[in-house]
């Protein structure tokens, strides 16, 4: 082999190795502008989305997060994913199963990309998974249990041009969707059907570098 072509070889093989750092540098970046307020994500999108658009996203880290037993949860110590975060009320009545319902269905009809997303369920407090440990554990085994404090149970997106209002929607009972980088960027209620929140989903994986 002649010296220009192991050149051209490592030249090959530091460039596609480079690309998922470039890509991840880029998402990085972007999400600072964002977040900054410099970059208008909802105008970027349009009306490509069915869910209602965090503006600007909020870092789940930013808010107090444990597990069951009290100990710190932190998104980031996890396997960088997309998520999504059910929020559920106890009694976990009607909408409260219907949107549990939902996002596995959801889930599971994303097929191999499903592997990309993993699933939690936040209450307000460990006493309000216990009380729901029967139903988690036999419909939902998979779904990742924690708690959240209410100024998350509570979060809504800000209403902001291109975005239908979202100041009536039930707090309880709806679920966020979070980027591998841990930012909530996006939230559903009762009012989304699953084929729109598998529409987005799609779409964000296949505009989405992270495996």
């Amino acid at each position: 082999m002649s010296v220009s072509t192991k050149t051209k070889n490592r030249l090959t093989v530091m460039l596609v190795a480079g690309i998922p750092l470039l890509l991840t540098a880029i998402s990085t970046w972007l999400w600072v502008f964002v977040v900054k307020g410099d970059i208008d994500l909802v105008g970027m999108l349009g009306t490509r989305n069915h869910g209602n658009l965090i503006n600007p996203p909020a870092q789940i880290n930013a808010f107090k997060v444990t597990r069951e037993d009290g100990s710190p949860y932190k998104y980031d110590e996890e396997l960088a994913q997309w998520a999504f975060v059910v929020n559920v009320s106890s009694p976990c009545e009607a909408t409260c199963q219907e949107t549990l319902y939902v996002v596995r269905q959801g889930h599971s009809a994303l097929g191999k990309e499903a592997r990309r997303i993993r699933k939690y369920v936040v209450a307000n407090s460990a006493q309000d998974l216990a009380a729901l440990d029967e139903l988690l554990s036999l419909e939902y085994p998979k779904f990742i249990r924690i708690v959240g404090d209410d100024s998350l149970l509570r979060m809504l997106p800000q209403q902001s041009k291109n975005t239908q209002p979202a100041l009536n929607m039930e707090p309880r009972d709806n679920f966020y969707v979070v980027d591998p980088q841990g930012w909530i960027m996006m939230q559903y209620g009762e009012n989304h059907s699953g084929r729109q929140i598998l529409d987005d989903m799609k779409f964000l994986l296949k505009n989405s570098s992270t495996e």
